[in-house]
């Protein structure tokens, strides 16, 4: 498969790479002369690979085994020193263990390291156990202070809706056929991620029948991470889990700006045309979905959620009528409760749109054998057509 990026409408600004410089960290000044530099490998400096240890945190976080995941982020941050994110993790590790002086104290270092989503600290329920605890209330009053200040340094803000620049990735089949028409798949990713990364999962499936993978870029940077990472939704806006109204209609005109270019530059086939999202990206599979369930043979939400007054009657007849929904979520989702997904599909099955709930391993995660039988979902031939 070819990788391509396809433009639509917003200004993306990329930061130059950063420059990447090794040392030996832990080796004495007296063994860091006698290494032979024309042996080294990245591997002896880097130490455990970061993407194992990773997994072995989030598995472990996802298993409720917080311990383990502390110290799997313990051994990380050795090896990304500072990263905003994982100092993230490793507090809310310490919140949910009750230890109130750790997830003060690495709290405190992610948001020194770059993380500025107060309002998600504030709800986020792995700090159920030290919220009301003296020193957490004292950090979060200090850290409203602080963004109270930088608005007064910084000027009142007024956001303004603009035409921009979108980049969105387009992974074309292997051998497309002249005068053929495929299915095509559009993936939103995280919160927090990136369509890079996100392509990569849908390289190379095997199906029966190849299709067009397109991931649009979420349109707002966020905090955290070395590599560029970004949010469909700006942070401190709208109620928890629930984004601002505007934010929500830019997001629905985007993608269908996203379909329609798509149309015009691939032989996608109108009638095979899915919408999938995970997290962030799965409200809004969902909500752009059934909003306009003509243009979606079906939508696939991962570890997601709805909220079924954002509907009219008269949207779900319609999605009713011309869509089906596969919803994925792991029994394992501490982000994301499972119950979310079976109140949506308790919603659905009330409103007469066909769904069905799919169960994987793994917690709050899209990994690639869930990505697998997404590809096979997508590329089977499609139902009958019900009556109109």
């Amino acid at each position: 498969m070819r990788l391509r990026t396809l433009i639509v409408a917003s200004v993306i600004v990329a930061g130059l790479p950063a420059l990447v410089s090794f040392a030996l960290a832990g080796q004495p000044a007296e063994n860091a002369a006698k290494v032979d530099i024309l042996r080294v490998t990245p591997e002896e400096l880097a130490g455990a690979p970061v993407a194992a240890l990773e997994r072995r945190a989030q598995d472990a976080y996802a298993q409720g085994r917080y311990e383990d995941a502390a110290r799997a982020y313990v051994e990380l941050l050795r090896m990304k020193r500072g990263d905003p994110t994982a100092l993230y993790n490793l507090a809310c590790c310490y919140g949910l263990l009750g230890n109130e002086t750790q997830a003060v104290l690495f709290l405190q270092a992610a948001w020194d390291a770059g993380l500025r989503d107060l309002e998600h600290i504030r709800a986020d329920p792995d700090f159920e156990k030290v919220r009301d605890k003296r020193y957490f209330r004292m950090l979060l009053t200090r850290l409203q202070g602080e963004v109270e200040a930088r608005a007064v340094r910084s000027g009142r803000q007024l956001e303004v809706v603009a035409p921009v620049l979108a980049t969105v990735r387009v992974v074309d089949p292997d051998n497309v056929q002249p005068g053929q028409r495929y299915p095509v798949l559009i993936a939103l990713h995280g919160a927090g991620g990136s369509i890079e990364a996100f392509a990569q999962l849908f390289k190379g499936n095997a199906v029966a029948q190849p299709f067009f993978f397109c991931t649009p870029e979420a349109p707002y940077g966020a905090a955290g991470g070395r590599e560029p990472n970004f949010v469909w939704f700006k942070p401190g806006t709208g109620e928890r889990r629930r984004p601002a109204a505007l934010q929500t209609k830019l997001g629905d005109e985007y993608l269908v700006a996203v379909l329609e270019a798509v149309f015009k530059a691939y032989p996608v086939d109108p009638r095979r045309v899915f919408l999938m999202g995970f997290s962030q990206g799965g409200f809004l599979a969902y909500t752009v979905g059934l909003k306009h369930a003509e243009l979606f043979a079906g939508v696939i939400p991962v570890g997601a959620w709805l909220h079924p007054d954002d509907f009219t009657t008269e949207e779900m007849k319609r999605a009713a009528t011309h869509t089906r929904v596969w919803i994925c979520h792991s029994p394992d989702d501490l982000a994301v409760a499972p119950s979310e997904a079976r109140a949506a599909s308790a919603f659905l099955t009330k409103s007469g749109v066909p769904n069905e709930l799919v169960r994987y391993g793994g917690g709050h995660v899209l990994n690639a054998e869930l990505a697998r039988q997404i590809a096979a979902w997508v590329t089977t031939p499609p139902p009958p057509p019900r009556d109109q």
